[in-house]
């Protein structure tokens, strides 16, 4: 239905229309058609046309001084050059310089759409390291974390580095994990420059991801978990990494002592943090640290300590068989809100 005399909308038969038509679709208000005309230059070039003229009508549109800085029109631009087979790694890193956040965007996606063109452009992991270490857009960083993993393993710690230091992003949704998921993988294929990742990284998830992988990697990561336990002495850097190991032994009565862990549980043990001293105890008892050991029977008979911080250090050392645990748990019998976990079998 219309009122008055009805007025044609748009073009009525796309694939009827000429390449320098098609093209003038991109500056069409409606997206509607501007989307099928790129359509119709995707099937046009899989038919083997020559596109020569669209290309060169194109790609001036994406120079700085041209068409419209970071407007739809140089987005639409971008992206029908590339899914007409008209860009080409060269062009795609001089995007990586648009002042527009969304066509650097969307240069870091299309450079990485074939993982293994990628692998053996040095250039272009050069360019993504070197956009990731001045990047100001979240947005873009977040780009560049989605792409990791499909870099080689070797090429992942240049670009992930300088992302893992940007502190602002700690509250990020997505960020922190993306850069994890990007980077996980050298835990099994170089475990000692994860954690040389982990020891510069200001971003608290990926830091506790971190220290739990290297923990659950056993032996062969184990030199790699005794370099980040020698920070012992960063306070930012404590509760997260203690928390990681602590998810990394979660349920398990017992566990080899990291060669690290002496060290750094001098320092833990006098941290001014509650949660860092909770962590050292628990993991004391799971390690058989004998200081920790010692602790955590102190905070059980701390009468000024909190039930749920007392019942917590008595469960840890039920559950590790500390040794004179009768003892311990018949002077806590009366004591409200352990009691029943005094009572409890190991």
């Amino acid at each position: 239905m219309s009122y008055g005399k009805p007025t044609r909308t748009g073009p009525a038969d796309i694939a009827k229309m000429s390449l320098s038509e098609l093209v003038s679709l991109f500056e069409h208000k409606n997206e509607f058609f501007a989307r099928h005309a790129r359509k119709r230059l995707q099937e046009l070039a899989a038919s083997g046309a020559d596109l020569s003229a669209v290309y060169d009508n194109l790609r001036p549109r994406l120079r700085l001084s041209g068409y419209g800085v970071g407007s739809t029109g140089q987005l639409r631009a971008l992206w029908a050059l590339h899914t007409c087979g008209g860009t080409d790694a060269a062009l795609l890193r001089t995007q990586l310089k648009n002042p527009s956040e969304h066509m650097r965007a969307w240069a870091i996606r299309f450079l990485s759409d074939d993982p293994s063109r990628l692998a053996g452009d040095k250039e272009s992991l050069h360019s993504l390291a070197e956009l990731a270490a001045k990047e100001p857009s979240a947005f873009v960083r977040l780009a560049l974390a989605s792409v990791l993993q499909r870099m080689p393993l070797t090429e992942r710690a240049a670009v992930a580095r300088p992302l893992l230091r940007r502190g602002e992003d700690d509250e990020d949704h997505n960020l922190p994990q993306m850069l994890w998921y990007g980077i996980e993988p050298l835990g099994e294929a170089d475990p000692l420059t994860l954690a040389a990742l982990g020891a510069e990284c200001e971003l608290p998830l990926t830091r506790r991801c971190i220290a739990r992988r290297l923990t659950q990697g056993g032996q062969k990561t184990e030199a790699a978990l005794n370099s980040l336990l020698t920070r012992a002495s960063d306070a930012r850097w404590q509760a997260d990494v203690l928390a990681g190991i602590r998810d990394a032994l979660n349920g398990q009565r017992q566990a080899p002592q990291p060669a690290g862990w002496k060290d750094a549980a001098a320092v833990f043990a006098k941290s001014s943090d509650a949660k860092v001293r909770d962590h050292f105890r628990t993991l004391g008892t799971i390690f058989g640290d004998p200081a920790a050991i010692d602790a955590t029977r102190a905070t059980v008979l701390d009468t000024s300590a909190s039930t749920e911080v007392r019942r917590a250090a008595l469960r840890s050392l039920i559950d590790s068989r500390a040794s004179e645990l009768r003892t311990l748990c018949e002077q806590v019998l009366s004591v409200p809100g352990l009691s029943a976990t005094a009572t409890r079998r190991p």
